[in-house]
């Protein structure tokens, strides 16, 4: 059976808690890998033929490897600890960010410098997230309805399936003001394409500005009024269970 690209270096990510999701949008030559783990951030990117240090990992079928597909599918003795040392490891592709890697690269703050959000009963709240993982979809719709009304929105005006939408939330004026896909996870790239392309075709037909992905405990927040792809309409990004004073700007959005 063929390989998905790097999923047993993925699959290691995710044992140890973290998540390694593939970006194309806001990167060229071939997009960028990101990584998060620990609570911290790391970006690989492509250099046209594969990405040179996740490669590396592999057993290679050629003496003098130049393309990802010159590796096999197995990894090299001593990977795993290879590869958790990498991601602790300054960047060594050498290569100059892009805006957009910019952005995803911004490490998240270590464990002990992680805040509550801002209101009451956080520490409980959180719990409940980390103990949902691996439920129902509805479990997931349920946390996040919670979160809203607990930042303000009437409880009335966060309704749930109108039409194909998961979660949708009137402003005060009765307008759709989010547009918003509950996934049990946002992990792999697959499944974070899919709920982004359900959310925005959801969004465009009812008009609601923002278009919201989550999994209750990851937040992505896109602006469709603010660019032509959604790495330059990405207003914010960030995930509850590793919350920072930096994150309240984002959760301010979310904010009635």
């Amino acid at each position: 059976m063929k390989r998905r690209p790097y999923e047993q270096l993925q699959s290691i990510v995710e044992q140890e808690g973290g998540e390694m999701v593939f970006e194309r949008a806001g990167h060229s030559q071939g997009g960028a890998w990101v990584v998060t783990l620990r609570g911290k951030t790391k970006v690989f990117l492509s250099n046209g033929a594969g990405f040179p240090p996740m490669d590396r990992l592999y057993v290679p079928k050629v003496k003098e490897p130049s393309h990802y597909r010159d590796y096999s599918n197995d990894l090299i003795v001593g990977a795993r600890e290879k590869w958790l040392e990498m991601l602790e490891s300054p960047s060594d592709d050498g290569r100059a960010p892009s805006i957009a890697d910019r952005h995803a690269a911004v490490p998240l703050p270590p464990a002990e410098a992680t805040t509550f959000p801002p209101f009451d009963g956080a520490s409980e709240y959180l719990d409940r997230i980390r103990s949902s993982r691996g439920l129902p979809e509805r479990n997931m719709e349920d946390l996040v309805k919670e979160l809203l009304v607990r930042l303000g929105h009437a409880p009335a005006s966060v309704v749930f399936q109108i039409g194909h939408i998961d979660v949708l939330v009137r402003g005060g004026d009765g307008k759709p003001r989010f547009v918003i896909e509950v996934k049990t996870t946002l992990r792999s790239k697959p499944d974070r394409d899919s709920a982004l392309r359900q959310a925005f075709d959801y969004a465009s037909r009812n008009g609601a500005p923002l278009v919201i992905i989550t999994d209750a405990d990851a937040y992505e927040i896109y602006d469709r009024q603010a660019g032509l792809d959604h790495a330059s309409m990405l207003r914010a990004k960030f995930r509850l269970t590793a919350f920072h004073e930096t994150d309240r700007a984002g959760l301010d959005i979310l904010r009635a």
